[in-house]
């Protein structure tokens, strides 16, 4: 009885430990999502004349985060208007916060660090995957169509030899 006991405390145990690790890694996988999505609209608002590569693969709608979505919804309807203007983006947000979150993307540091187009290219690049990537992934776990599993397969497919040229 006594075994049993023990054994199943230490069953109990391990399985919270594994639970936590999982927690843990999502949490990471969470920030490198955001992280990459801020990266991106950073790259986008400062070279304006990558957004055509790039909107042929992504759309706000591949956002996660609610407030990268929302700053990428006006960037591409600024950039469809062939319009795009910092200051009117920022004017959609009334939160202090919000405010400084936005003026960030415009004053970031990835743009002063006078990056090869090389270097750039890779950011880019791999911003777009982990972002499309984490996209089609929820897609694929909310999705009760046959078909559109299909097609979310077929993209997820496609991710391994997307490239975007930026030279």
């Amino acid at each position: 009885q006594l075994v049993k006991k023990k054994g199943l405390n230490y069953i109990g145990k391990k399985q919270r430990e594994e639970k936590e690790t999982i927690k843990s890694g999502n949490k990471e996988k969470e920030e490198a999502v955001v992280l990459a999505q801020q990266i991106l609209l950073t790259w986008l608002i400062e070279e304006k004349n990558i957004f055509e590569s790039v909107a042929k693969y992504v759309s706000p709608s591949d956002f996660s985060d609610d407030f990268y979505k929302r700053v990428a919804g006006i960037f591409w309807a600024q950039m469809e208007e062939h319009e795009a203007n910092p200051a009117k983006i920022i004017d959609n947000f009334q939160d202090e916060d919000e405010h400084k979150k936005v003026a960030a993307l415009f004053n970031s540091p990835l743009i002063n660090q006078n990056l090869t187009m090389q270097e750039m290219e890779k950011a880019v690049n791999d911003a777009l995957l982990i972002i499309k990537r984490n996209s089609l992934e929820m897609k694929s776990r909310t999705t009760t169509d046959i078909m559109e599993l299909q097609n979310i397969i077929k993209e997820q497919a496609k991710l391994k030899t997307l490239h975007i040229s930026l030279s």
